[in-house]
């Protein structure tokens, strides 16, 4: 199904809702590019990893960042949910509280966003 504005919409607001950072999926189809609102391509490296289970590492506006790659939602599957404590700042960001800490993801670090996102983390602990 070819992308249309509100299909792309629905796939933006819907992968925060489905998916967590940190929930086991798997790869169960390859969809074309740029289809039923993933605005991404899917390059022949990816086809490789069909049938096999990761982790979401990243919830973004291309998708569910899986292995380093991006999918869109009609290519994955549900196995487990992943962690309790995860938290999605924003499309770049993501912090979870372990029984050790705070443990930080990020898709690009620079020091300004380094020091942005350790003012988020102090502000969410102290919550």
């Amino acid at each position: 199904m070819r992308n249309t504005p509100e299909l792309v919409a629905a796939h933006r607001l819907l992968a925060p809702v489905l998916y967590s950072v940190g929930d086991k999926v798997r790869i169960v189809r390859k969809i074309p590019s740029y289809t039923y609102g993933w605005e991404n391509s899917w390059p022949e490296p990816m086809d490789a990893m069909i049938g096999k289970e990761y982790e979401i590492q990243s919830i973004g506006t291309s998708g569910l960042l899986i292995a380093g790659w991006w999918f869109g939602l009609a290519s994955v599957a549900l196995v487990e949910k992943g962690h309790e404590g995860v938290v999605v700042l924003n499309h770049e960001y993501t912090a979870k509280v372990t029984p050790d800490g705070v443990e930080v993801g990020c898709q690009h670090f620079t020091k300004g966003k380094a020091l942005e996102l350790a003012d988020t983390i102090k502000r969410i602990i102290k919550a």
